[in-house]
């Protein structure tokens, strides 16, 4: 009765993959295989002087301490009421503007595949976007983004990559509350700059760093038509 359910999409894929059969409810099948990695320095001249440049920006903005029924644990995020691409201007409207331009190179990418993610993709000018800053030791728990279609990520600035994956993003098909040793995952260690896009319907965290430094993103969803 609901075809495109963000969060019965992430649970049909985990027992489709537990089972090995395919699922009927097809929304994004192997939502692994759709994330893709862009970086800023493909748009700007200066890396480092556009990300602090917009961590500038960002600090202008109005920032909670572990927000109530958010994922963030020991970090800052704007308030969910806060749109930070809704009129945006200076270093964040020209940010903006290069996420729409990679959206559509994902979308070119994936055009040709099956499921209503793709079939039912939605306008380009549906944006959402927040800040997150973690702290020592910060993370966000396992999560999926049960109000967008397209989630994506950008890394302003990250902490220094070590064997234990401090920082990383891990993306895998076992939620908060069902899980299997045996699911797929993805691990990967962000580097200044970098741009992650992926199905909302994928269940992602971070894991906690031990660096006394600040992890600073970007977080924004591509919203289903209303």
């Amino acid at each position: 009765q609901d075809p495109d359910n963000i969060t019965l999409a992430a649970f049909a894929e985990f027992i489709s993959n537990i089972r090995a059969k395919p699922s009927t409810y097809n929304f994004c099948p192997n939502p692994l295989d759709f994330i893709y990695f862009a970086n800023l320095s493909s748009h700007v001249n200066s890396l480092v002087k556009y990300s602090d440049n917009i961590i500038a920006e960002l600090n202008k903005i109005k920032t909670i301490w572990e927000p109530t029924g958010q994922t963030t644990y020991n970090g800052f995020q704007s308030p969910s009421h806060l749109n930070i691409f809704q009129n945006p201007s200076g270093e964040l409207d020209k940010l903006k503007a290069i996420i729409i331009s990679e959206i559509r190179t994902y979308y070119s990418k994936f055009e040709k595949e099956k499921g209503s993610y793709i079939e039912k993709f939605p306008k380009l000018h549906n944006l959402i976007g927040w800040t997150v800053i973690l702290k020592k030791q910060g993370y966000q728990r396992t999560h999926i983004h049960h109000d967008g279609w397209l989630s994506g990520v950008i890394y302003l600035k990250v902490i220094p990559p070590n064997d234990k994956d401090e920082g990383a993003i891990r993306f895998d098909l076992n939620g908060e509350h069902y899980s299997n040793d045996n699911s797929p995952c993805l691990t990967f260690q962000p580097k200044e700059g970098d741009i992650v896009l992926f199905p909302s319907s994928l269940h992602h965290q971070t894991i906690p760093f031990s660096t006394d430094t600040d992890r600073i993103i970007i977080a924004f969803d591509l919203i289903r038509e209303v």
